[in-house]
């Protein structure tokens, strides 16, 4: 099956910025899943993966939807062949198929105005937010920032939807209250769904804002010069 020309102007990108911080990966014609650091060839990437699940986000006010679905939900890679997590249970269709299987639905009924009650959330609500974040992160500031040290809890931390692994899960918030849906921000002014903020200091960690979620990732954000700037263009398309 070849691949579609999308996925490799996506592929492409992403590779230059690997070799932007891994020079050492020049000859080698693969990127890394931001998550589990596995290579994926460009004939393993068959589909993009969308940060937000597209299909919670069918219900966003009618303005929003001249801005396209797959922007509003934010592009990533993630890997898509079996591997073992750390929790020795198997995820058959890689990060892929793990994300798919225990974050992506959670926030079902969730992402737009309605109250949500204390009760519906669960650690694992917690573990969805910062890795929605940290992928918020990849697309925006790319390999540069992600493979930071710093990161490493972050990273295993997906594969621990039950357990704490990183302290950085006190920093993923959802806002329960009742949100106007007319003065909710829906996405930036661009339709990126993730807003980046944050004091450039060593020490300062980023602040990632998206709908009623918020986290905090380490600092080294103000330290990336080489931004991937990944389908950053305006994709518009017409209100039916």
């Amino acid at each position: 099956m070849a691949t579609p020309p999308e996925n490799k102007r996506l592929f492409h990108i992403l590779r230059h910025n690997l070799i932007h911080v891994r020079p050492g990966y020049t000859d080698r014609d693969v990127i890394l899943c931001p998550l589990c650091l596995r290579e994926i060839s460009i004939e393993q990437l068959d589909a993009v993966e969308h940060i937000v699940p597209r299909n919670l986000l069918e219900n966003d006010p009618r303005y929003m939807k001249k801005i396209s679905l797959s922007r509003r939900a934010g592009l990533t890679v993630l890997c898509r062949h079996p591997r073992t997590t750390e929790t020795d249970q198997p995820a058959r269709n890689g990060c892929n198929g793990w994300k798919g299987q225990k974050y992506d639905l959670l926030f079902k009924g969730m992402l737009q105005g309605r109250r949500i009650a204390v009760s519906e959330l669960k650690h694992r609500h917690a573990v969805a937010v910062l890795i929605m974040a940290y992928l918020g992160a990849f697309q925006r500031l790319g390999y540069e920032y992600i493979l930071r040290s710093e990161l490493d809890d972050v990273r295993r931390q997906f594969d621990y939807p039950d357990k704490r692994v990183t302290t950085w899960l006190e920093h993923a918030h959802v806002n329960p209250a009742p949100v106007d849906p007319n003065g909710q921000p829906w996405a930036t002014t661009s339709g990126l769904p993730f807003v980046f903020g944050g004091s450039f200091t060593a020490k300062a960690p980023l602040e990632i804002f998206f709908r009623r979620f918020s986290a905090r990732l380490p600092s080294g954000h103000w330290a990336v010069k080489n931004h991937p700037e990944i389908l950053l263009s305006p994709v518009l398309t017409p209100v039916p």
